[in-house]
Order: C-alpha cells, then structure tokens, then sequence
C-alpha cells in the first residue's frame, strides 16, 4: 500500500483556510447581542414583570416595547437599567404600563 504525500503547496493552503478560520471565531459576536443583553437584563434586575418585552436596536441605542405590571413612574427605573447595558446610549420607551392582575386570561 502506498501512501500519497500532498504537494507542499495544498499543506499551506489548508493551514491557511484553518488559520483564517480560527481567527475569525475569535471576533465572533453575535448579531442582536446587545438587545439580547437589555432583555436579560431587565427580566432578572427590574422589579416589575414583564408581560411582553421587545428590544430594538436604534441607531443611538434601543426601543423597548411591551406590556409591564406597574404605573408610569416605573418607566425611569427601567430606563435606567436598560440604559447600564454596553451599547446602549439612548433609550426610547414604548412599554405600555397596567395594574398588576388587569392582564387577561390567554384566549383559547
């Protein structure tokens, strides 16, 4: 049985495609990390609960939407924390705000 050698220039074309590879996946970021971020965020530090949360990205910073138990003057607390996560310089609020309990029942 004989065994075949690559040419030396198929080794160095194969090291290099590894090479770029490799260094590639050291500057991997996810698309929507920051949004994902202000997300998490929000659900395990806010004091309110989250019905619904969306996260946007803007061109300065992010746009929360979504339905929140609790009144108006939470909507500062919440800012504030969205507005600590990096990447975000702006925050524009489109979160609607009920008394807890007024959510209806899920339909179906």
């Amino acid at each position: 049985m004989r065994s075949e050698s690559l040419p030396p220039e198929a080794e160095t074309s194969v090291s290099t495609s590894q090479r770029i590879d490799q260094s590639s996946d050291s500057h991997f970021s996810l698309p929507h990390t920051t949004e994902l971020n202000v997300r998490r965020t929000l659900l395990t530090q806010c004091e309110c609960k989250f019905h619904s949360l969306v996260v946007h990205r803007t061109r300065d910073g992010i746009c929360l939407q979504g339905v929140v138990d609790g009144t108006p003057s939470d909507a500062a607390e919440i800012c504030r924390i969205a507005a600590v996560v990096s990447g975000v310089g702006s925050v524009i609020n489109r979160l609607t705000f009920q008394s807890a309990g007024s959510v209806p029942p899920p339909k179906g």
